[in-house]
């Protein structure tokens, strides 16, 4: 548990994804399924929880990684910080303009389904939970694998590709 103040929803929809976050920061990430990590490039991305749709992915990145515009085309997602600093760009808005999530004592993002987004990572390197609801039939993967736009790097661009072959 990373505190014990409950979580509070402020101006969103109370919907299965927003629950799905507020358990997870509330109960702690259930790690039942800590089993797939995945690098790309300098960063790394581990999957901590797994029940369909649902998803739970922890993911690093160093300092100063600029993450282009990009959308996850069958992802709705919940982007809680927990270390560092990010500057999280949603439809070509600043997340100052918009609502935020809080759970417990930190703001959380909603990024909503192929919705455009960019990230910036702080000089200190950032890490966050990426609380996931997939939309389509395939098996859950990293969020990384389900990309429409730039990469962040060649190995995740040259993945992608092998991907769609």
């Amino acid at each position: 548990m990373l505190g014990s103040k409950p979580v509070k929803i402020i101006g969103a929809v109370d919907d299965t994804l927003e629950k799905y976050a507020r358990s997870v920061i509330e109960s702690g990430v259930p790690l039942n399924s800590a089993e797939s990590t995945q690098w790309f490039n300098r960063a790394v991305c581990t999957i901590l929880h797994r029940e369909w749709p649902f998803q739970t992915e922890l993911c690093t990145f160093p300092p100063g990684v600029d993450i282009p515009v990009h959308r996850h085309p069958n992802v709705a997602t919940v982007e809680y910080l927990v270390t560092g600093s990010l500057d999280l760009i949603i439809d070509e808005r600043p997340t100052t303009s918009r609502v935020p999530i809080q759970l417990l004592d930190r703001l959380a993002f909603r990024i909503n389904l192929a919705e455009p987004h960019s990230v910036e990572i702080g000089n200190e390197g950032a890490s966050f939970l990426s609380i996931q609801e997939w939309h389509d039939d395939k098996d859950l993967d990293h969020i990384g694998h389900n990309w429409e736009g730039t990469t962040y790097s060649s190995d995740q661009a040259e993945r992608l590709h092998a991907r769609a072959e």
